[in-house]
């Protein structure tokens, strides 16, 4: 009896631990570290909720359960990248493009569910531009 249950109790855990894992999604099944240029920016990760899926100098992929929605994802990362300098060049329907000086980080958050649950994928693109954009300072 000791044993069937020993044998039960680690079979729960393992779906446990498997469930866990996979509350990301395809695309995200492992974190990796955040790098620069984006540990310097101040963005909104929350690391109980967020996971860095891939992170490199130019392309920066975040998936959350911390916004429910692609309007909280851009006021977030909107308030993030205007703290840290960046001017608020324009938006499309999909993304909105942030620069400063030769800088430009454009943001394009996507919604989906995953088992019931609503997550955002935000896509951070960072490039250099040819020639110093004039960065638009708030009133």
């Amino acid at each position: 009896m000791y044993k069937w249950m020993m044998i039960t109790g680690l079979a729960l855990c393992a779906v446990t631990l498997t469930a866990c894992s996979k509350k990301y999604g395809a695309g995200c099944e492992k974190e990796t570290t955040l790098t620069e240029p984006w540990t310097g920016l101040g963005l909104p990760i929350d690391k109980e909720e967020t996971r860095v899926c891939e992170s490199s100098g130019d392309k920066l992929k975040l998936r959350s359960h911390a916004w429910n929605s692609r309007d909280k994802a851009f006021a977030a990362f909107d308030s993030a990248l205007t703290s840290a300098g960046y001017a608020k060049d324009k938006c499309i329907s999909q993304a909105c493009y942030y620069v400063k000086d030769r800088d430009r980080i454009g943001v394009q958050p996507i919604e989906f569910k995953l088992k019931k649950k609503r997550l955002v994928t935000v896509i951070l693109n960072r490039h250099e531009t040819s020639l110093p954009r004039a960065t638009k300072k708030k009133p």
